[in-house]
């Protein structure tokens, strides 16, 4: 203890001395500045719905696959594809091999089409990070989408291209 005096500044000395809680609470909140984040956790995904619009003639009037992908861990984060063609051609495996680490909320549909809501996986809001990935055939619809920081989201699949539209 009489080291831990020494180490203090006089003044913060003296006001120790006429307030004994004052030591507390300066100790109080230094565990809360030295916990930083990692006192409330990771942060977690802000997105609770999505809908899904397909225009007349999106995706040269074909299906189209549309995978969101609810991430628990930041490693399988990361170590997921960056193209929609990348994810749709390892989807199974990729799902076997992450087990738990990923849920998928999976929807289908036409030209002319809306899914909304789209089926949120039971345990959603737990999600680190959240992707979309298009089975589109143009190539400008073809990258993942980060979807984490939005509130709501709407994609939309045109002829040619897919766009995104959230609240955060």
């Amino acid at each position: 203890m009489k080291r831990l005096v020494k180490l203090l500044p006089e003044g913060l000395l003296r006001a120790i001395r006429v307030r004994p809680s004052l030591l507390l609470a300066a100790g109080l909140s230094a565990a809360v500045l030295v916990a930083g984040c990692s006192w409330f956790g990771p942060t977690r995904t802000a997105l609770h719905e999505v809908t899904v619009v397909a225009q007349s003639g999106a995706n040269n009037k074909s299906a189209t696959r549309v995978d969101v992908v609810f991430i628990y861990d930041t490693v399988s984060a990361a170590a997921l594809p960056r193209t929609g063609p990348d994810w749709f051609n390892h989807r199974d495996d990729l799902r076997i091999a992450m087990g738990s680490k990923i849920d998928v909320a999976s929807v289908q549909l036409p030209a002319n089409q809306v899914v909304a809501p789209v089926t949120m996986p039971q345990r959603y809001e737990k999600a680190l990070v959240v992707y979309c990935y298009v089975n589109f055939v143009a190539a400008a619809g073809q990258g993942v989408a980060d979807l984490t920081q939005f509130e709501r989201v709407r994609i939309t699949l045109s002829p040619n291209t897919v766009t995104y539209d959230g609240t955060r």
